[in-house]
């Protein structure tokens, strides 16, 4: 009953804080209304335009070279900006960069395998980012497949000369991005949620920073309660507050803001969970990494904004360069941002399991740390 108490105790000693609380619940509710008013208009395409794309063809024979002759008709061009590259890392490089949306690929021998009966593939390669051009991409690629099985099919069974006639059999109609791609209050209804929860670090830390520099810690030592039983009750207790305001937040955005969080709220609620022990564990660790209390506030306090900036938590940056493109993957709000939106929109359920994984891995190493570092100043 010990560590249920410690958590219970923490609950309550944090929702007594009420300007810290005040802070938490109020400041991601106004930047949300003021950046998604503000910003609509960038999240609101009028035309969907053409897609970049790379094309490198490592076969060089009559089959891929149709091929190439497809993605130069003046149709496609409407749909497609391709360049070539002369290799498969600078492709690759491209799409880093921000350059290009995907690197279509023909490998070496698919003009033979297609002549041998066997598999023969046009890679599309696209970055763990996928949107709604990468479908236009890849239906655009199916459907030159499928136009090459049907000739296939019909000079096997003995038809000659089978051709298409280029026939305009479209009909234009406006269609709606709604949940497709987010809306301004939906991706700010995400990234600042995030940032809310990463500035959530400070409950690790001042639950923790008062057994560990104040004189509240001396009295607790001295009690039958174990330095174990603290951690993990105060740990909980930090995390369910997270967690709870996380709920809130999203019940709120999403009935008055009308925000899109998806038709599954259980996965939110365990990608805001996730999020809730990572930051708990990382306040902890700048905790009993940091000489004075006020040291570790001031850090949480720099490296949030910082980390929320590199996620295009504020606003979308697509085109970053080769260095700071890179530089994003090690801040923890791109993570948890791409946890969200690739869930809600890309429907890319294993990509989310990733992104969950690799924050309760952070989460793990930041306890150790913490733990580790606490028993070697105990001593």
């Amino acid at each position: 009953m010990t560590i249920l108490n410690i958590v219970y105790f923490t609950i309550v000693r944090n929702l007594r804080d009420r300007r810290t609380l005040m802070q938490m619940m109020a400041l991601p509710v106004l930047m949300i209304l003021i950046l998604g008013t503000a910003l609509n208009s960038q999240f609101t395409p009028a035309t969907i335009g053409t897609s970049s794309v790379a094309f490198l063809n490592s076969d060089g024979k009559w089959a891929s070279v149709s091929f190439e002759e497809f993605l130069h008709l003046e149709e496609i061009q409407e749909l497609l900006e391709v360049q070539t590259v002369n290799s498969y890392d600078e492709g690759i490089e491209l799409i880093e960069e921000g350059d290009i949306t995907a690197l279509l690929h023909i490998p070496e021998g698919y003009t033979t395998n297609l002549q041998q009966g066997k598999d023969a593939n046009i890679e599309v390669v696209s970055g763990i980012q996928r949107g709604f051009r990468i479908t236009i991409i890849e239906n655009i690629v199916e459907s030159y497949v499928n136009r090459g099985n049907v000739v296939q099919a019909g000079a096997m069974v003995g038809i000659k000369g089978l051709a298409y006639d280029s026939q305009n059999s479209l009909k234009e109609n406006t269609i709606s991005t709604e949940g497709n791609i987010p809306s301004s209050m939906d991706y700010y209804g995400i990234t600042m949620l995030v940032m809310i929860l990463m500035y959530g670090a400070n409950y690790g830390l001042f639950g923790i920073a008062e057994d560990f520099f104040g004189t509240v810690g001396a009295r607790i030592k001295s009690t039958p309660i174990s330095g174990y039983e603290m951690y993990i009750g105060k740990t909980l207790g930090t995390v369910l507050t997270l967690f709870c305001q996380a709920l809130i937040i999203v019940f709120f955005t999403k009935y008055v803001y009308g925000v899109n969080w998806g038709d599954n709220l259980m996965a939110i609620f365990g990608i805001c969970l996730t999020l809730s022990f990572f930051t708990t564990g990382f306040g902890i660790m700048l905790c009993m990494l940091s000489p004075t209390r006020k040291f570790a506030t001031n850090i949480i306090n720099l490296v949030v904004p910082v980390f929320t900036f590199l996620a295009g938590g504020y606003a979308p940056l697509p085109n970053l360069g080769k260095v700071i493109g890179k530089a994003r993957y090690l801040s923890p709000n791109y993570i948890g941002q791409r946890a969200f939106f690739s869930y809600i929109y890309e429907g890319a359920t294993s990509n989310t399991m990733y992104f969950v994984l690799f924050l309760w891995g952070l989460s793990l190493l930041t306890m150790i740390t913490a733990i580790s570092v606490g028993r070697r100043q105990a001593a």
